[in-house]
């Protein structure tokens, strides 16, 4: 388990991206976000979080269907775990973009329990 003191919901979820950019223990998994992203900004302001990474989300990204929607949704549901985040806006370099691999980050996305399974619904 892991713990850490966050003072605020901004700091809360800039830790628990950034842990999805750790490469786990077993050698099995690999890290959830895209290789040498960075998070430039995140906000959270009446429920919706936007958090705006580097320019390697995009040139590191999946390009396949189910790791691209692993990994966006790994970051909405870390994100709405939060009781301040309702839905989450993705910037790259402060813009959002049409494509990533087939998803458009124009949109605000919100939780999604299908996407991890069952077991982990809230």
């Amino acid at each position: 388990e892991f713990r850490v003191t966050a003072e605020t919901v901004e700091e809360q979820a800039k830790l628990a991206i950034e842990q999805l950019g750790i490469k786990p223990e077993d050698s099995t998994l690999h890290e959830t976000l895209p290789k040498n992203t960075e998070i430039l900004d995140l906000s959270v302001e009446d429920g919706l979080c936007i958090v705006d990474f580097s320019a390697d989300f995009y040139r590191n990204r999946p390009t396949d269907e189910t790791e691209e929607r692993l990994t966006i949704y790994a970051i909405v549901n870390t994100l709405t775990e939060l009781d301040e985040v309702d839905e989450v806006q993705i910037l790259i370099e402060g813009e959002s973009r049409k494509e990533y691999y087939t998803m458009d980050l124009r949109y605000n996305y919100v939780r999604d329990d299908a996407v991890i399974g069952p077991e982990a619904e809230k």
